[in-house]
């Protein structure tokens, strides 16, 4: 097959037809970016060494032969690096990065763990990329050929499969990611259309005269001293006008819960969309994952789902009678990208906010449900007596509705249509004076007792600390400056986080990590200074700790000038 070079390129507008500047424009699987002109226009030079499907010059010759990759080198030493994708571009993992010896070589690309799927095959081979597109069925590689007479898959999907090369990437603050596969890198030009993002959740910093535990410089009632002589903020749960008179009253801020549509932004914005973003209690695990950390308000977690906890979920175990080799019976749910808001959880855990989550000591978010709030105010004007203690809105601990025969949660049951309603019905019961946080909670508490989304439950997990992507901060109000810590990058599987050794596999107590899930809808101890920079944390000058929010659900910020 011949050498071929050519130029890729196309133009990035807006929903007016206007070009968008300053775009970035990925090649996922090329491996290139690039950025849009003043008039969006962007363009990719391929390097000629591209190739597709089968290669061989002097060097060497590469084949696809019965799903194992056949390269014949016909030099000593040669580098060879094979990795796998999805076809949207999405990275998977390698498979070989070494220097091979002249000879035959043979190379299963495939291993039993990887789902059913078609994958794309990137070989480096000396210099030259060979891409290869090959059919996965439950780890065994399969059909490679064209379509025969009697296939029971359709001309068209194959074609269309077979026929994807990259994907092309479109990311820019204030817009939709959007992605676009390509069947050629001689295809083109490519008009990309941008859409608005759906919520906007940049705001101004955090005020600072509710940044602290005791403004410093204040003198109560002295309206010439620092913030008018108003010196502390009451936390709604524990606090009231009695201890701090004239301070305001706040909460958690419902934006940072689990499926918020700003959550939900500030991960595609990030480029992050295979994972979901959350904020976690979690108190310092010193000499283990948080090192030598007092505070881990700030911090950023990359946690990756192994199974569900066998000493806490064993329900819905694979085999709850025997945990020692555990297995999820459900799906295993979207990995989770979480900054840590709260302390006073615990060392080994990493505590999610979602609707319905679970009170703890606290109790702000309703009326008449055991524990109460000390100011007197509560965040919602109802919420459901089962969202309280034990875990909250959690199906698969109480109700018999969403097990099967032998009390044990699997697939089937926690989707039936008699378990779901009832979820539904009892997350529908959480209301906020104004709707749009109403649907906000609502939202969260079905969405994370859904078969194909269990977050709620308690799951053993990889973890590792990383360096938080900046629009999970814009949505929280706290950025921490670079630490040196390991950024996000891509879809890591458990099966790679068990082999990478930035992941902890175990904590302080001997045992793996684990998440466990709350609402209590208390101000965040993160929400004070005196938790952030106060214990060593080198927070932005600006966005130096969490928002907290009014009753309403506005979260309080600096005034703007």
């Amino acid at each position: 097959m011949s050498v071929f070079s050519q130029t890729l390129s196309g133009t990035v507008k807006d929903e007016a037809g206007a070009g968008v500047e300053g775009a970035t424009v990925q090649l996922a699987v090329a491996g290139k970016s690039t950025t849009t002109d003043v008039s969006g226009n962007w363009q990719f030079e391929l390097s000629s060494s591209v190739r597709f499907q089968r290669v061989q010059n002097s060097s060497f010759s590469a084949a696809l032969q019965n799903g194992q990759l056949a390269i014949t080198i016909h030099e000593p030493n040669l580098h060879v690096k094979v990795s796998l994708y999805q076809l949207d571009g999405t990275f998977i993992e390698y498979v070989t990065d070494k220097k091979l010896p002249s000879g035959n070589h043979t190379i299963n690309p495939i291993k039993p763990s990887l789902s059913q799927k078609i994958v794309l095959i990137k070989a480096d081979i000396g210099g030259t990329v060979t891409y290869f597109k090959l059919p996965v069925i439950a780890g065994v590689a399969g059909y490679t050929g064209s379509v025969s007479k009697g296939d029971s898959r359709t001309p068209r999907s194959i074609a269309k499969m077979s026929a994807v090369v990259d994907t092309i990437k479109v990311t820019k603050s204030g817009f939709q990611t959007t992605v676009k596969t390509i069947e050629s890198y001689t295809s083109g030009p490519h008009d990309i259309i941008l859409k608005k993002a759906g919520v906007s959740y940049r705001l101004p910093p955090p005020s600072y005269c509710n940044a602290w535990d005791y403004v410093p410089n204040c003198i109560p009632g002295d309206p010439n001293s620092a913030c008018g002589g108003v010196c502390a903020t009451i936390n709604a749960c524990s606090e009231s006008q009695v201890s701090k008179p004239g301070a305001a009253v706040t909460f958690i801020c419902p934006r940072f819960m689990l499926h918020s549509p700003e959550m939900i932004q500030a991960a595609l914005d990030d480029g992050n969309e295979e994972y979901l973003y959350a904020v976690v209690g979690h108190d310092a695990d010193g000499g283990y994952i948080d090192g030598d950390e007092v505070s881990t308000c700030g911090e950023c977690y990359q946690m990756i789902y192994a199974w569900p906890s066998p000493d806490n979920e064993r329900q819905v175990q694979l085999n709850p009678d025997n945990v020692s080799n555990p297995a999820s019976a459900v799906p295993i749910p979207k990995p989770i990208i979480a900054q840590s808001f709260n302390t006073a959880a615990t060392r080994n855990t990493f505590d999610i906010y979602m609707g319905g989550g679970g009170f703890g000591a606290h109790n702000g978010c309703g009326p008449g449900l055991g524990a109460t709030s000390t100011s007197g105010q509560y965040l919602y004007e109802a919420y459901p007596e089962e969202g309280g203690h034990s875990g909250g809105v959690k199906p698969i601990s109480h109700w018999s509705e969403c097990k099967n025969q032998y009390q044990w949660v699997t697939d089937s049951s926690l989707s039936s249509e008699k378990c779901q309603d009832k979820v539904t019905a009892t997350c529908n019961k959480i209301t906020h004076a104004d709707p749009k946080i109403t649907e906000y909670a609502r939202r969260s508490c079905i969405e994370a007792n859904q078969a194909k989304s269990l977050h709620h439950a308690n799951w053993s997990v990889y973890v590792r600390r990383v360096e938080c992507p900046e629009a999970i901060t814009r949505v929280t109000g706290l950025k921490l400056r670079d630490q040196g810590l390991p950024k996000v990058d891509g879809l890591i599987t458990a099966e790679q986080a068990a082999k990478d050794a930035s992941f902890w596999k175990k904590g302080s107590n001997g045992k793996m990590y684990e998440t466990t899930t709350m609402e209590d809808c208390c101000r965040p101890s993160c929400a004070a200074a005196d938790w952030v920079e106060k214990k060593g944390l080198p927070a932005d000058p600006d966005y130096r700790v969490f928002y907290s929010c009014d009753r309403a659900g506005v979260p309080i910020t600096r005034p703007e000038e």
